[in-house]
């Protein structure tokens, strides 16, 4: 071979090594184990869009939001899925981190319990036992909860289990109730049957923002560039499981062989009504100014701060693309 045509194959393999070494390593905290609604995220990795962007994802399974926001808060995620209302409350307890991007619009916590247990509705929980990890976001929830049907939130006897342990749990009579998010409501009416008990949160008045992007403080401001091409790849990738959620599941699927399609698929269609808004604007993943500031108000209400500060501080829209649009 001439030797330019070396020279030129030397440069050539030189930069695609380099590009390799390029990819920026990110560690993802899921909310909880994965599931339906976390489709996106395997689909963007499948589809190379998270590699095109520059990024090597590692996605990071969790039993609860308050356990994916102190990793992502003591920097051992860069990134990850946050219930919002347990932003608030921790950076009410001076734990930063900031909201990049919201996935569920509309609050996805929902009441579980055996219609035979006399239970039939909120109000019925005092003296109870009510079963979810400790990082369980509804447990913060609660107290408004309670607070707005007349129980006294201290009634209630918290049961440290797994999330897997709920549905059994509450079938065995080892609990008298549990809560998890919407997107479960179909395993749990499928297995519960004629005794199937439930109740949103939303029914009572406590619909706050909920399941968000997050990223760590730090990270956002040294790397401002690379967070809003990590979110503009999961903006595109909901978008894409919104109209085509097939191929998002079977993603979902191959990365996780324990789940089933048929369930997932059903977790997905839930979690679709959850993203979905009346008047997109923004972009999917808007954050409206005056909906934080109202769940700012309720946080502050019902647990206080240690020390007050701007919502702002804990969420920006600027990371979004705003033709990206949510589905209504």
């Amino acid at each position: 071979m001439h030797r330019r045509g070396v020279v030129v194959l030397a440069l050539a393999a030189a930069t695609l090594c380099g590009s390799a070494q390029a990819a920026e390593k990110l560690s993802f905290s899921l909310n909880y184990i994965a599931g339906g609604d976390h489709a996106p995220l395997y689909y963007a990795r499948q589809q190379g869009w998270l590699q095109q962007a520059g990024f090597e994802v590692e996605f990071l399974q969790s039993q609860g939001s308050a356990a994916a926001l102190q990793m992502i808060a003591a920097g051992k995620s860069q990134i990850g899925i946050v219930d919002m209302a347990s932003v608030l409350i921790a950076r009410g307890r001076g734990v930063r981190s900031l909201a990049v991007m919201n996935i569920y619009a509309n609050s996805p916590y929902g009441l579980y319990w055996l219609k035979s247990s006399g239970i039939t509705s909120p109000k019925d929980l005092s003296g109870r036992k009510v079963g979810t990890p400790p990082g369980d976001a509804a447990r913060n929830l609660w107290v408004p909860l309670a607070r707005k049907v007349g129980v006294d939130p201290a009634s209630v006897t918290w049961v440290n289990i797994s999330a897997a342990a709920k549905l059994p749990a509450l079938k065995s009579g080892a609990i008298d109730a549990t809560t998890t998010f919407y997107t479960s409501n179909y395993l749990y009416r499928r297995e519960l049957g004629s005794e199937f008990g439930y109740a949103a949160w939303s029914e009572y008045g406590i619909n706050p923002y909920s399941n968000s992007i997050i990223v760590n403080v730090d990270y956002a401001t040294k790397n401002p560039d690379s967070v809003k091409k990590f979110i503009h790849v999961l903006q595109k990738a909901y978008a894409a499981c919104v109209t085509k959620p097939d191929p998002c599941i079977a993603a979902l699927v191959d990365a996780n062989t324990a789940l089933k399609r048929d369930d997932m698929l059903n977790a997905w269609y839930a979690t679709v009504e959850l993203m979905a808004v009346k008047e997109p604007a923004g972009g999917l993943g808007y954050m409206k100014p005056e909906q934080m500031a109202d769940d700012y108000k309720l946080m502050k209400e019902y647990f206080g701060f240690q020390s007050e500060f701007p919502v702002a501080e804990v969420y920006s829209n600027s990371f979004l693309d705003p033709t990206i649009k949510p589905p209504k």
